[in-house]
């Protein structure tokens, strides 16, 4: 399920729209065996009971080839070329009684390519989870999950010189409970509370040999709490109006050990403020606390039988940032936790749709408004270095978000031909005015985020030949994601060529 809007107050800790995939169970009767092969991908799936309408297992693998297809160019640089992913998910389900269930799931990927260079970029996710769902009664049930999520993302670069092997990561542990309880037919609640411990290794590198002149780095690792109570809502007011809403209280808690560099945005070194001092913290101690509330409310009016007005605000916030850099030959990002430099993001966020169905509900259409700002949003100061540099927080700065946009839909869910075209035009930019001409970016005017492309359509079409026979195609179309690149070069004295960079994202 995608949640555009921000989504109910059970979730949270993100700026962002929730994407919230379930993996089903396996059926307790029948083994199954189902996969497709492709060009460049194949995919199976095994499932079946291990004990009859008691327990079950369901085992998924998903495998690219696609090496072989970069390499069929009559091209020198893509023959020693590469591109690879591989994923496996597996879940046990298991019913104890009537009333009690639990289940174990399991999640690994891993994808890398080198396309002709000296580098090659790996990413890998290890995910686990234990869930408990527990029935009261007929009108309650809670489910408590406990979850281990492992995300890592690496470089090696074999250079016979200054070879060295990159790594970074998240790793998170994590609790939640939540318990739903339907009141009668026209309220249902929802409440509970999430706690979670989060690792960040923002870098480290070793050398990959014994020539190399790599030197060894390993950057400040952060270590965070961060905790919410919430409660959901959702009424039917009378027949035409329906009202949901939410509140979410959430703490952040960054933690020692670790040292902290007191930045002095008056003077500049270089390009980035003065490092003045350095606070150094044991392990525990609290180096910062971060809290705020997090309403959500969503007002919906039926203005007839097959249509509805629906209006929404979301108030989000953010403790763990990602860095990305748009001028940097590598595809990896960072990640790093609120400090006393370096403030949580908060997002407000407004919508408006009208939905329309057609021909007894086997036509469906929407147009949506939305608006989404953003305070403290991240972007790096012009020219800063971040290989492997431990004072990179002198070199962020923090500013506003901006994201608005149309979207429209219009979708056939049954008969022998059935699909949808989708098409959205939005805009996602950032500005950044500081005190100082230093602490700005693009002379503090409106730029481009790299999430900023304005149009995307999506063209999916079905037919049903037979009950065993679908044709399907889709057309898609986004306009290209911005980049900040050298747009002229010149020279004076022995320095051959000095790059002339374009405005930020231009």
């Amino acid at each position: 399920s995608l949640l555009k809007g921000g989504g109910p107050a059970t979730f949270g800790g993100r700026v962002s729209s929730v994407l919230d995939i379930n993996t089903r169970n396996g059926d307790l009767n029948n083994f199954a065996v189902s996969g497709g092969v492709g060009l460049v991908s194949s995919r199976l799936t095994v499932e079946g009971p291990i004990q009859k309408n008691k327990s079950s297992f369901i085992l998924g693998g998903r495998l690219s080839y696609s090496t072989w297809f970069i390499r069929s160019y009559d091209d020198v640089q893509l023959k020693n070329s590469f591109a690879n992913f591989y994923d496996l998910s597996a879940k046990v389900f298991q019913k104890i009684n009537n009333n009690n269930y639990i289940s174990l799931t399991g999640y690994y990927s891993y994808d890398d390519f080198n396309i002709g260079i000296d580098s090659t970029f790996s990413w890998n996710t290890k995910n686990l989870s234990v869930k408990w769902d527990h029935i009261f009664n007929e009108k309650s049930q809670g489910h408590f999950t406990v979850a281990s999520s492992n995300y890592n993302s690496s470089i090696a670069y074999e250079n016979l010189i200054e070879g060295f092997d990159y790594d970074n990561g998240v790793n998170v542990l994590s609790a939640n409970y939540r318990q739903e309880v339907a009141w009668s037919s026209k309220l249902k609640t929802e409440f509970g509370l999430y706690s979670n411990f989060t690792k960040i290794n923002p870098g480290s590198s070793v050398p990959n040999s014994e020539g190399s002149t790599s030197v060894e780095v390993q950057l400040n690792k952060h270590r965070s709490v961060e905790s919410a109570l919430f409660v959901d809502a959702s009424f039917d007011l009378n027949d035409r109006w329906a009202l949901s809403a939410g509140l979410r209280y959430a703490q952040f808690f960054r933690l020692g050990s670790n040292k902290i560099y007191t930045l002095d945005d008056v003077n500049i070194e270089g390009r980035t403020p003065a490092i003045i001092d350095t606070v150094s913290y044991s392990k525990n101690e609290i180096i910062s606390n971060y809290k705020g509330l997090e309403p959500r409310i969503s007002l919906r009016y039926l203005v007839n039988t097959t249509g509805a007005i629906k209006v929404g605000y979301h108030r989000t916030q953010q403790f763990i940032h990602q860095v990305s850099t748009t001028n940097s030959t590598s595809p990896i990002d960072f990640w790093i936790a609120s400090s006393p430099n370096i403030l949580p993001q908060k997002s407000n966020q407004f919508s408006i749709g009208y939905f329309q169905n057609f021909m007894e509900n086997r036509i469906e259409s929407s147009v949506e408004l939305f608006y989404k700002g953003t305070d403290n949003t991240i972007d790096y100061i012009d020219g800063v270095d971040f290989d492997r540099n431990d004072q990179y927080e002198a070199g962020l700065l923090q500013g506003l978000g901006r994201a608005y946009g149309l979207e429209l839909l219009l979708k056939k869910k049954k008969g022998r031909a059935y699909g949808w075209i989708a098409y959205t035009w939005s805009r996602s930019l950032r500005q950044f005015k500081g005190d100082i001409p230093e602490l700005t970016i693009n002379d503090g005017e409106q730029y481009s985020s790299v999430y900023d492309q304005p149009h995307q359509l999506s063209i999916i079409f079905n037919y049903k030949f037979t009950k065993q026979v679908t044709f399907s195609t889709n057309f898609t179309y986004n306009t290209g994601r911005p980049l900040t690149i050298p747009i002229s070069k010149y020279s004076y004295g022995t320095i051959l060529s000095v790059n002339n960079y374009s405005d930020r994202n231009a």
